[in-house]
Parts: C-alpha cells; sequence; structure tokens
C-alpha cells in the first residue's frame, strides 16, 4: 500500500510538470499570466482541464485559452519533457509542495525548476554572495571567506556560476555544511562557462545546481539578468562583494531589495572602478558588510524564522583562503605541503609555483595521472584556497 500511495504522488507529480509545460508553452501565457492562472485552481492540471473558462473568470485571454485548446503548446511541451528525461533531470514545477515558498511569492515565478543535486538545500535559509567576474584577488579571497563563514554557520551560500566571485563563492561555501546552490542562465544540461566543468561536477554531488531553463537552452545574454531573480528569490540577503558600476550583480541586489531582503555591500577603496558598484548600493541603503558575524547577527531575526534541521556533515577539509590584502608571498624553498592532503593533492601542490602557471595536462603528464583525477585534485586544492585557477586550465598556488 505504500508503495502504491508513493507511486501515485510521483504519478501526480509528473502529471503537473506536464500541465505547467503545457502553459508555459501556449502563446501568450507568460509568467506572471501563468502563475494568475493557477491561482485560480487547486493544481496546474485542474488549470490545463478548466482553459475554456480562464476569461470568464479573468485569468488569461480569450486568445491565450484558444491557443491552449488548440494544443498549439504540444510539440514544445513534449520536446521539453523528453529532453528532461533522457538527460535524468530532477523537476520542480512550482505546484509542488517542495517548490520553494519565497520563490512562489515572486510576481513571475519560474514555472519549473531543473535540478542535480541536493533538493533539501532549497528549504533554505540561503544568502547569496555575487559580484564582479573579473575580480581582484583580493576580491576573490574575500567571497570565499564571506561565503565559507555563512556555510559553516549551517546556511547556504546562493550564487550564479559565473567566473570571478561566484566561482570564489561556490568554493568557499562548499567547505561547510551549508553547502551551496548555483542558480545557471542556460540549461542544466549545459556546461557554462566550460571553465567551471569541474564545479558543476562538485556542486551536483555536494550540492545543488538548478534551472529554469529547458534542457539543452544556450547562454543568452537574456537569459542572465532573468535568473537573477532566483537567486535573489532563493536569499534572505545578498552580499555583493565586488562590482563595477553596470555588473549584473546590481541587478540581484535591487531585485533583492525589491522582494524585501536585506543587501550588503563590501567597501572597496575609492578611487577603484572595481568597487564603485558596492559604494553606489551602500548610499543607496545597503548595508555595509564588516564580517560574517556581524551580518549573522544583524539577520538573527530572519533566519530565527527557520526551524533548526539537522546540518549536512561539513567536507573532510577545510581551511581558509589567502589574505585579503598584501603582496603575493614568495614561495619558500623549504615549504612543505600542508599536512590535510591527500597523497595526489600533495603532489599537485608540489608541482606548482606562484609564478608560472602550469597547464592541467602537464601537470597529470608529469605525474602520470589521468585528468579527471587531476581535476579532482586541484579543485579541492581550489576550495582549501590552496590554488587558483587560471584561464585557459592554467593554474598556480595561491
Amino acid at each position: 500500500m505504500k508503495k502504491s500511495r508513493q507511486a501515485a504522488k510521483a504519478l501526480d507529480l509528473d502529471r503537473e510538470l506536464w500541465a505547467v509545460l503545457a502553459l508555459r508553452h501556449t502563446p501568450g501565457v507568460g509568467p506572471r499570466i501563468l502563475k494568475k492562472i493557477l491561482s485560480g485552481y487547486s493544481s496546474a492540471y485542474d488549470a490545463v482541464t478548466a482553459a475554456a473558462h480562464w476569461p470568464s473568470r479573468r485569468l488569461a485571454s480569450k486568445d491565450a485559452a484558444a491557443a491552449f485548446i488548440s494544443r498549439v503548446w504540444q510539440e514544445g511541451a513534449v520536446q521539453e519533457h523528453g529532453q528532461a528525461v533522457k538527460a535524468g533531470m530532477s523537476f520542480l514545477p512550482c505546484t509542488a509542495p517542495a517548490y520553494p515558498a519565497r520563490l512562489r511569492e515572486l510576481p513571475d515565478p519560474p514555472a519549473v525548476l531543473y535540478y542535480r543535486g541536493d533538493a533539501r538545500l532549497l528549504e533554505g535559509p540561503g544568502l547569496a554572495v555575487v559580484g564582479s567576474r573579473q575580480a581582484s584577488r583580493q576580491g576573490l579571497a574575500a567571497a570565499r571567506t564571506i561565503a565559507s563563514g555563512f556555510s559553516r554557520a549551517g546556511i547556504c551560500v546562493v550564487s550564479g556560476l559565473a567566473l570571478g566571485i561566484d566561482r570564489a563563492a561556490h568554493l568557499g561555501a562548499l567547505t561547510g555544511p551549508g553547502s551551496s546552490i548555483a542558480v545557471l542562465g542556460t540549461g542544466l544540461d549545459v556546461v557554462y562557462p566550460p571553465r567551471n566543468r569541474d564545479l558543476i561536477l562538485a556542486l551536483a554531488e555536494q550540492g545543488l545546481i538548478v534551472s529554469e531553463f529547458a534542457p539543452g537552452a544556450p547562454p543568452l545574454p537574456q537569459h542572465f539578468p532573468v535568473r537573477n531573480r532566483i537567486i535573489a528569490g532563493l536569499s534572505l540577503a545578498v552580499v555583493v562583494v565586488e562590482a563595477p558600476e553596470k555588473s549584473g550583480s546590481l541587478i540581484t541586489a535591487r531585485l533583492a531589495m525589491e522582494q524585501g531582503a536585506e543587501v550588503f555591500a563590501v567597501p572597496g577603496a575609492f578611487d577603484t572602478a572595481g568597487h564603485k558598484g558596492c559604494h553606489a548600493l551602500i548610499n543607496q541603503g545597503a548595508r555595509l558588510f564588516e564580517s560574517v558575524e556581524r551580518a549573522l547577527l544583524e539577520l538573527s531575526p530572519l533566519l530565527g524564522q527557520y526551524a533548526a534541521r539537522p546540518q549536512r556533515p561539513a567536507p573532510a577539509a577545510a581551511t581558509g583562503g589567502p589574505p585579503l590584502e598584501g603582496p603575493d608571498a614568495p614561495d619558500s624553498p623549504g615549504a612543505g605541503p600542508p599536512n590535510d592532503l591527500s597523497e595526489l593533492e600533495a603532489a599537485v601542490w608540489t608541482g606548482l609555483s606562484r609564478d608560472e602557471p602550469r597547464h592541467i595536462d602537464a601537470v597529470g603528464r608529469e605525474l602520470g595521472v589521468g585528468s579527471a583525477a587531476i581535476s579532482r585534485a586541484l579543485l579541492g586544492l581550489e576550495v582549501r584556497g590552496l590554488v587558483r585557477k587560471r584561464p585557459g586550465m592554467y593554474y598556480t598556488k595561491s
């Protein structure tokens, strides 16, 4: 009996996905209209079986209802569903009980969330750490330290899987039990940017990656501002670490303010272009970010709304990153690798220097180890803040 009830529940969820996909592939039914239609019914399935009544109930136009009834949506919905099933994606239609409540409150909530990883992270609380793709070394170290601090406090860190601050935030968050959610601006099966392939694999195993876009959706410029509302929607607060005046992270901050979330900005040098966006946010009323401890204190009334839940175990090795200020220290000839590294990680670390970037293939050839194992070792070192990834799959010590 228990198995049959579980099967029925799974069948209902799949039926809801079909209904939601049919709605979003119907001309004239955008995210806002889709939400309005669903507000009039107890389920998406009930909504689509009553399409003829939408106009009289002022839920959608006659044209939208007629388009749905004519099944103009069928080809697109069937294709998207088939791609998701073929790729083995998990999904949450917006009517599912496990769909995040904060996203459901958006004026234009995602119709469906495709995901890989631990969906329990969607239960919250979450804090976003975002910033520039072209970040300074100090900015990257700050993002990693801030994210690690939140994660060690059991709070999930949300970011957008871009290079720069986003990558540093995800890496920092993976060092603690809070872990991390990456919100993609592509289909869940699209590796973008390619340099983050290792991080995508790590997040799918240790955290969560989500996307509202259909499988195979490319990294179109208009996708990224749209996905920013999800980053803001999953977060009680947004911390902007380093951002120029036209950074996309400022869109996330603005959306967070509109949604009633707190916004923090990390200050920097007054004459540095990369900090002007943060300074503008502070002038507009964002809170000055001083420390993880201070931010958690200021957010304690919001964080207290979440009931205590079992914490995920922290990764085995997790130490701080490089200092936030000061020049790079030269390699010390007598210094050996940290004691907590595996044999392969220690060998990889020893073979790198701070001054001359080495390609991942060269490291593998020297050690006689395959690229997959070398990639995992380098990611582990990057999480600890011991190495830094450079363009073109080159690495140096931090």
